[in-house]
C-alpha cells in the first residue's frame, strides 16, 4: 500500500512504528524502518529480518543496514520528510533531525487511516474473536473453587493457542473475588471461593490482528446485591450498544452506558472509557470516552466495556467488541450470551 505524500505536504515519510509498516507493507518483524519518497517505497532492516523482509514486503525495495538507521536513510529522503516523532526515543529523534534536514512531525496520521478497516481487516479480528470465545467456553467447563487465578489465565492462553491465536493480544487478566474490583488487576495465587466473581478479560492475535472481550462469571452461587450490580452493567452495555452506528459522536456512546451506572447511582464507579479501537494494536483510534472528539464511521472496530467496580467487595465488566456497519453495528461476541453464568 501507498499512501498520498502530498495531503501532508511531504515529499518523503519516515515510519518507524511496527504497526504502521505492517499496515503498509506486510512485514511482521519488529525491527525496521518504512521510507517512502514520491512513489518509491524501502523497507530498511537488518540481515536477521532481511529474508523476511523480501518475502513479505514485496512491493518494497529491502536495503539491509548495519548499525544504526539514521545514515541510510538520510541517503534515501529528499525534501521535506514526515517522521513519526511520538514514536522514537530522544536519541533517535535527534539522529534524524541532524541528518535528513527538513522534517515534519506526522505522528498519529497513519494511526488515522487505520481507524477504519477493510473487509479482510475485519475477517481477522472476526476469526480472532471467534477463537477466543471458544477457548472461553472451554475454560468455563475447567474452572473449580479452589483454582488460583493464575490456573485460570493459563487454562484461556493454552486454549486459545490450541485453538489457532499467534498469542495473547495483551496479558489475560482474571481476578477474582475482592481482587476483581481491580481494574487491570493481575492474575494472583487467590484461589476462587463460592460466592465469588470472577472477571476475565483476554483476547488473542490472529494473523496479525486482535480481540477483545471481558465476561464476568460467579462461582457458585452469588448474592442478590451482585445479581443486581451485574444487571445494571448488563443494561448500561445494551443501551451503548443501541446507539452505536454511524453519525453518532464518541462521547454520545460513551454517555449511554455511563448514564445508566450514574443514575443506578455507581457513576464515581465507572472511571474508565467506555471502549476503545483494536486491530492491529489492542489499543488503538478511537477512543469512546465522555472527552473523546470524533464521531463513528462505517469499518470502525470498537469495544464497549463498561463497568462496576466496588473496592474490596467485587467487579463487573462486561465487554464486547462490534464493528460499526453502514446501519448500526455488527457485535463479533455474539457466541457468549451474557446472561449471568455461575460455574
Amino acid at each position: 500500500m501507498k499512501i498520498t505524500l502530498q495531503e501532508k505536504e511531504l515529499d518523503s515519510l519516515i515510519l518507524s512504528k511496527p504497526e504502521n509498516i505492517r499496515y503498509l507493507t506486510g512485514y511482521t518483524g519488529d525491527t525496521g524502518v518504512y521510507v517512502q519518497v514520491g512513489k518509491e517505497q524501502y523497507l530498511l532492516t537488518d540481515f536477521r529480518y532481511e529474508e523476511q523482509a523480501k518475502r513479505q514486503a514485496i512491493d518494497c525495495e529491502v536495503v539491509t543496514v548495519k548499525g544504526a538507521y539514521a545514515e541510510p536513510v538520510a541517503e534515501l529522503v529528499k525534501g521535506r520528510t514526515g517522521f513519526e516523532g511520538s514514536v522514537l526515543t530522544w536519541a533517535e529523534g535527534e539522529a534524524f533531525r541532524d541528518r535528513c534536514g527538513d522534517l515534519k512531525d506526522i505522528s498519529g496520521w497513519i494511526e488515522d487511516l487505520r481507524k477504519i478497516k477493510t473487509k479482510q481487516e475485519q475477517e481477522l479480528i472476526q476469526k480472532a474473536s471467534e477463537i477466543s470465545q471458544e477457548a472461553f467456553w472451554q475454560t468455563l467447563e475447567a474452572i473449580r473453587p479452589g483454582m488460583a487465578e493464575r490456573e485460570v489465565a493459563a487454562e484461556l492462553d493454552y486454549r486459545m493457542r490450541r485453538l489457532g491465536a499467534e498469542r495473547t493480544s495483551f496479558t489475560t487478566i482474571t481476578v477474582a473475588g475482592a481482587n476483581s474490583s481491580l481494574v487491570h488487576g493481575e492474575p494472583s495465587e487467590y484461589r476462587l471461593q463460592p460466592g465469588d466473581f470472577l472477571l476475565m478479560d483476554f483476547g488473542c492475535v490472529y494473523q496479525g490482528y486482535c480481540s477483545d472481550m471481558t465476561r464476568t462469571v460467579g462461582i457458585g452461587s452469588v448474592s442478590q446485591r451482585q445479581k443486581e450490580i451485574y444487571k445494571i452493567v448488563k443494561e448500561a452495555q445494551a443501551e451503548a450498544l443501541a446507539v452505536i452506528k454511524p453519525g453518532v459522536t464518541y462521547q454520545e456512546a460513551d454517555r449511554a452506558a455511563r448514564q445508566v451506572i450514574e443514575q443506578a447511582g455507581f457513576g464515581s464507579r465507572f472511571g474508565h472509557s467506555l471502549g476503545h479501537g483494536v486491530g492491529l494494536e489492542i489499543h488503538e483510534k478511537p477512543t469512546l470516552s465522555p472527552k473523546s472528539e470524533g464521531i463513528l464511521q462505517p469499518g470502525m472496530v470498537v469495544t464497549v466495556e463498561p463497568g462496576i467496580y466496588l473496592e474490596g467487595e467485587f467487579g463487573i465488566r462486561i465487554e464486547d467488541l462490534v464493528v460499526v456497519n453502514d446501519v448500526n453495528c455488527d457485535n463479533l461476541c455474539q457466541n457468549t450470551p451474557k446472561e449471568l453464568l455461575c460455574v
